[in-house]
């Protein structure tokens, strides 16, 4: 059984639900809430991002240690993907593939 932290539960409430302000009782309900999803969730890595049961093509849940540490959103992880490594010719890199820096 996976364990929810305080902050994923906050960061559930903000981007899936769309909530900016929210009591601490909301937020203990949605722990128990995640707590009840991930109950039968077993995961085969030790801290790669998977999708979140119910919004799979929308959110990512960050993990370590078999607790849940945040909830960000698909294109977050995308972006992630696409950063430049730091090179001598960054100018040259980032204008060729259009990477964030």
């Amino acid at each position: 059984m996976m364990k929810v932290t305080y902050h994923a539960a906050q960061r559930f409430l903000e981007r899936v639900v769309h909530k900016s302000e929210f009591t601490k009782k909301e937020v203990q309900t949605t722990i128990d809430y995640l707590t009840n999803i991930f109950k039968d969730v077993v995961v085969n890595s030790y801290s790669k991002p998977f999708a979140l049961p119910g919004f799979e093509k929308q959110y990512y849940v960050v993990h370590r240690d078999n607790s849940i540490l945040t909830i960000i959103p698909k294109d977050e992880i995308f972006r992630q993907k696409q950063k430049c490594h730091i090179s001598r010719t960054k100018s040259v890199y980032s204008e060729k593939y259009n990477c964030i820096q």
